[in-house]
């Protein structure tokens, strides 16, 4: 037995045996030549070096065999892989499984177990293994938000809540997409004053956004927070150019419109008298032509009254080619030359009072005009001294024409709504910021203050 052993090995030619790592066959025993016992051993020793870099097969049962990390001998895993169908991988990407302790898969008995995407799953049925929460877009509801599988056409997106699939947010029409259903967001209740809904930004504005609740008292809030709270921010809805903002009423006519192209605000019936209404209005309280000129003879005469504190400028007429008018000439002389002017103060005065003039002077430099005030409540005691004076510089024009001044602020203290003020003009050349050196004719004087009503 031993001898054909013998005559067989060295009968076979050496391309039977190939090139591999575990054994490669060398030239001996020669061809036509008788074998030596040490030569075989040498070569069943290079037959065994083979069989070793197999792994053993006892206690290795359902262990997968893989080269080792040095690449030159087979190695089993040192976990159970048991396989009793077939188990298919394709694509050319990496697939990496990794467990953070034990874990058993149970694959149902056919269909997809799941696709794994950004987009929510969707489809004509549920899946059949679904977690809590799951969420799925199923297209094939028989109204929306039902979450029939199978019943018509509508999409809805449904969430498994552990016993049965139910409304997540559904879509208006079948035509929606899964992104038109998401921007129209889901349905949630409870959102309370103690549990509003809050929408945040990304990256740098992921502490700004909106705040949406439904107070006790039945009021729909939107409302701006920022770090700093709720509502400790400013809030705008841009328009677009072209576009309008506004309200209509439950008959669908507009009663305020937003330009987004002019920012005008049109279609608005206010009543200032209304409850809860206010509205804050610029008006003149008194004055105008502080001279007039007699039509008949030219001759100009005073329209506003004496002031007991000073002397009294010039009635002046003024004569043109194609107009005539009165002014108040003040001289450029030394000591106080002004008049007077008396006005109700409207209800609702809210306390600022300001001018308007036109004046002309042939000079240069700038006349120091001053102001005083003194207001009295219906039945007081009056012809009280003024209580302040406030001081405006009127810088010269174009010589002989006329130009117009304002001022803002006079003082007006003690005075309210309702009252009866005096204000009293008048100019001083020795004021130290008068710089004219010249006469000042002032045509028009009027006061305006603000009115909220």
């Amino acid at each position: 037995m031993r001898t054909l052993l013998l005559v067989v090995l060295v009968l076979l030619p050496i391309s039977a045996w190939g090139q591999n790592p575990y054994y490669d066959h060398g030239s001996y025993p020669a061809p036509g030549t008788t074998a030596s016992s040490a030569g075989m051993r040498a070569e069943l020793d290079l037959i065994e070096a083979g069989f070793s870099k197999l792994p053993t097969l006892s206690g290795n049962a359902n262990k997968a065999v893989v080269v080792n990390g040095s690449g030159n001998a087979l190695a089993t895993t040192t976990g159970t892989l048991t396989l009793s169908g077939n188990l298919a991988v394709s694509g050319g990407s990496a697939v990496t499984l990794t467990t953070t302790g034990p874990t058993t898969l149970t694959l149902p008995t056919t269909g997809t177990l799941a696709t794994l995407e950004t987009a929510i799953p969707r489809g004509p049925s549920f899946p059949p293994f679904p977690g809590l929460d799951d969420l799925f877009w199923l297209t094939t509801d028989g109204a929306p938000g039902e979450c029939s599988a199978g019943a018509g056409t509508i999409r809805s997106l449904c969430y498994y809540d552990g016993a049965d699939w139910v409304s997540a947010s559904s879509a208006a029409a079948s035509s929606d997409t899964l992104g038109a259903v998401a921007a129209r967001g889901n349905t949630i209740t409870g959102a309370d004053e103690t549990n509003p809904v809050e929408i945040f930004g990304t990256g740098g504005q992921s502490t700004y956004g909106l705040v949406f609740d439904r107070t006790s008292t039945g009021e729909s809030r939107i409302r701006c927070k920022e770090p700093a709270g709720i509502d400790q921010c400013h809030y705008f809805r841009q328009l677009q150019n072209g576009f309008n903002g506004g309200f209509k009423d439950k008959d669908g006519t507009e009663r305020l419109t937003v330009s987004g192209t002019t920012g005008a605000v049109t279609n608005v019936t206010l009543d200032a008298e209304a409850t809860g209404n206010n509205i804050t209005l610029y008006r003149k309280l008194c004055g105008g032509n502080l001279v007039g000129v007699d039509p008949a003879t030219g001759t100009a005469g005073h329209i506003a009254d004496k002031d007991q504190l000073s002397s009294t400028p010039t009635a002046t007429t003024i004569t043109g080619t194609n107009q005539t008018y009165g002014v108040l000439r003040f001289p450029d002389v030394d000591g106080e030359y002004g008049v007077t002017l008396s006005c109700l103060l409207p209800t609702g005065f809210t306390g600022a009072i300001d001018f308007v003039a036109t004046g002309k002077t042939s000079g240069t430099g700038v006349v120091v005009m001053q102001i005083g005030v003194r207001c009295y409540a219906s039945d007081a005691a009056n012809d009280a001294a003024y209580s302040a004076v406030s001081s405006y510089l009127l810088s010269a024009g174009t010589s002989g024409r006329l130009n117009r001044y304002s001022g803002t602020g006079i003082a007006a203290t003690g005075c309210a709504a309702n009252n009866l003020a005096f204000f009293r003009v008048f100019r001083n050349r020795t004021h130290g910021s008068d710089t004219l050196n010249n006469t000042f004719d002032l045509k028009d004087f009027e006061l305006w203050a603000r009115r909220t009503h």
